[in-house]
């Protein structure tokens, strides 16, 4: 049984390649290719922080890809299966005005439309040892699980939040007697 960190690392690598062209807004500049990241985001630059922040900070846009659960499974007709759920946040800031508020909304809907056809587009992960199976559920309205982020932040303009929530599969081969 691999670790489900390389099936995370595989996940991101794939999502780094796929936003490798797509800008969407920033706070202080233009726009720019969202950041991906495991388990947690940095600190944002608009908080207050120590010297120990660093230049690339957690403002979005962003991607995080997050271990959720996992259920192992041992059955004799079957084997030995972990399934593992993984969820992919995503995050957008958008500099549309009252009278544009459409553009915001629409990045988080593009980012994650992205993130579900970078999904779709392999069966094998984490070097073929996990595979994807089953829904992909994708929703959007992420205030409750941003929540830090509109309340520290003091934004002039809204933050966009949307997740996307899979199952990948692998054979837990787990051999108790020579480990």
């Amino acid at each position: 049984m691999k670790s489900i960190y390389f099936l995370l690392e595989d996940i991101v690598a794939e999502l780094e390649k796929d936003f490798a062209s797509v800008k969407f807004d920033k706070e202080k500049s233009t726009s720019a290719m969202p950041n991906v990241w495991i388990g947690h985001v940095p600190p944002k630059r608009s908080m207050p922080a120590g010297a120990d922040v660093k230049p690339v900070a957690g403002d979005p846009p962003f991607v995080l890809v997050r271990f959720l659960d996992d259920e192992f499974t041992d059955t004799r007709d079957k084997g030995q299966i972990l399934e593992s759920k993984v969820g992919i946040i995503c995050c957008v800031y958008s500099k549309d005005s009252q009278e544009e508020i459409k553009l915001g909304y629409k990045d988080i809907l593009n980012m994650i439309d992205r993130v579900y056809l970078t999904l779709l587009k392999k069966r094998f992960w984490g070097g073929n040892i996990w595979w994807r199976e089953g829904s992909i559920k994708r929703t959007s309205g992420l205030q409750k699980e941003l929540g830090s982020i509109y309340e520290a932040g003091l934004h002039d303009h809204p933050i966009y939040g949307a997740a996307v929530v899979t199952m990948f599969k692998s054979a837990a081969v787990v051999d108790p007697v020579n480990q």
